[in-house]
């Protein structure tokens, strides 16, 4: 992957129809969004009023997700500190908002990266087997709709709060927290503007329709896109292991092609073959039987045949083993690569998930229920998102695991004792753990570290609430 140069994979992907149906059609997906968005930059040259309007596209949509972004911040640190209800439901859309604009900043100085490890996927991985596209493609259109509606809840929960109507206190409470002149009007995300009331009519209605249309484009594929770019990732790296699995149940087994014939794969991950014929040697003589001329030289035709199997098959398991190392190669990079965002993410999802249950537990039952529905929605949206990223990890490591049974299922006891050294070595190496590990080992994604990573949130609940936060 490394070695694809920036030209290279500038041409291969202008070359590519977004639109086209194929297993990675919900990664072009988001990322075409994002492009139209001005996050990403356009692959290909472009001028004229293209080239303007991508560019005014980009600073439109810049600046309004910044001046955002400052806005609430401001006025969480200013006006809802004071009240801590308020102040954990905003620092929550804080820490949120905060995370993902910061990774898709990441992003856009990584963009060769992005680039290159979609190329990759696109002409390296192989391709031979639909039913395994299907289903790889499958399932990352259900993650991607998943997160959707999720983070789809989360905005009916904003918009259920906004619409329900406040009682005397919260217009008091609201009254004294931001000074405004209307409290009957709120804004589905609290902004801070100097100089402004937001309530006053013009600002607010202006205000209501930025602040949905940065939802419904800017912050939701922004989201979607980076929850769910390294799952889809992995995703189809299983769908490679699967084809290798397949592949390695073949060990010592004649191999056939559609029609029955017997082959020799020279690169199995393109389904590139031979005729078996055309490499052995099965000439006949009529002479007698008798003849020992005759016999002499059917034995020797015979161990070259054998031994010309056994050179397939040595090359076979080394093409095995070969595409597995690729395969290790490429997600371990991209572990290197992710490793600081992975950090981010531990952290913000610690943030988020403690935030969410505190409020749930605590102001629960002095909140309405929309409030309430709303801090359930982000408390599932969290954990779900955290949880889905460990899981995808184990999906990962199961792998491994699902080798190790192709290789008993082969028929490895009919190989060379040659090629059963090399199938040893290849257990070996399946015997090791593939969880990825970040920051020298401290963080290691997989189902028990996210259950530890809730007690520890559950601690720091308990901890606020005898320390009577």
């Amino acid at each position: 992957m490394s070695s694809v140069s920036k030209r290279e994979v500038w041409t291969n992907m202008s070359n590519i129809d977004i639109r086209k149906s194929n297993h990675l059609s919900p990664i072009w997906f988001l990322y075409r969004n994002l492009q139209i968005l001005g996050f990403f930059p356009i692959d290909i040259q472009i001028s004229g009023w293209k080239s303007h309007l991508h560019m005014f596209s980009r600073w439109f949509h810049m600046s309004f997700c910044v001046v955002a972004i400052i806005s609430h911040f401001l006025s969480t640190i200013l006006h809802s500190v004071h009240y801590l209800p308020e102040f954990f439901s905003c620092l929550l859309e804080d820490v949120t908002i905060i995370c993902t604009a910061v990774i898709i900043l990441a992003f856009q100085y990584r963009i060769d990266f992005i680039r290159s490890v979609i190329h990759f996927m696109e002409t390296k991985f192989s391709t031979v087997d639909p039913k395994i596209l299907a289903e790889c493609h499958r399932k990352m259109l259900t993650t991607v709709k998943l997160f959707v509606a999720l983070f789809m809840c989360v905005m009916a929960g904003l918009l259920a709060q906004w619409l329900t109507p406040m009682t005397e206190d919260e217009l008091k409470l609201r009254e004294a927290l931001h000074g405004s002149k209307r409290q009957a009007r709120r804004l589905m995300v609290n902004l801070w503007l100097p100089g402004l009331d937001e309530t006053e009519s013009w600002t607010y209605e202006l205000l209501c329709l930025v602040q949905a249309y940065l939802a419904v484009t800017c912050a939701l594929w922004s989201y979607v896109f980076f929850v769910t770019i390294f799952p889809m990732i992995v995703i189809n790296a299983e769908g490679q292991m699967k084809i290798l699995c397949r592949h390695i149940e073949m060990l010592g087994s004649p191999h056939k092609d559609s029609e029955g014939n017997q082959i020799f794969y020279t690169h199995f991950e393109t389904n590139t073959y031979v005729s078996v014929s055309s490499v052995l040697n099965f000439r006949t003589w009529s002479a007698s039987p008798n003849s020992r001329k005759t016999t002499q030289e059917l034995e020797l035709l015979k161990r070259i045949n054998v031994n010309k199997l056994r050179a397939y098959e040595r090359e076979y398991l080394k093409q095995l083993i070969r595409f597995h190392q690729n395969l290790l190669t490429f997600i371990e990079q991209i572990f290197q690569k992710i490793a600081p965002g992975v950090l981010l993410i531990v952290i913000a999802n610690y943030l988020n998930i403690s935030i969410t249950l505190y409020q749930v537990m605590v102001y629960s039952g002095h909140q309405s229920k929309t409030t309430l529905f709303k801090f359930l929605t982000e408390l599932t949206l969290t954990l779900i998102q955290f949880y889905y990223y460990c899981d995808t990890m184990e999906l990962w490591d199961d792998c491994q695991a699902r080798m190790r049974t192709s290789l008993y299922f082969s028929r490895w006891y009919t190989c060379s004792l040659s090629t059963r050294k090399d199938i040893f070595l290849l257990l070996s190496r399946l015997r090791k753990p593939r969880h990825p590990r970040f920051c020298q080992g401290v963080i290691v994604l997989c189902n028990p570290w996210f259950v530890g990573l809730l007690r520890v949130c559950y601690q720091a609940v308990n901890f606020m609430r005898l320390r009577g936060v």
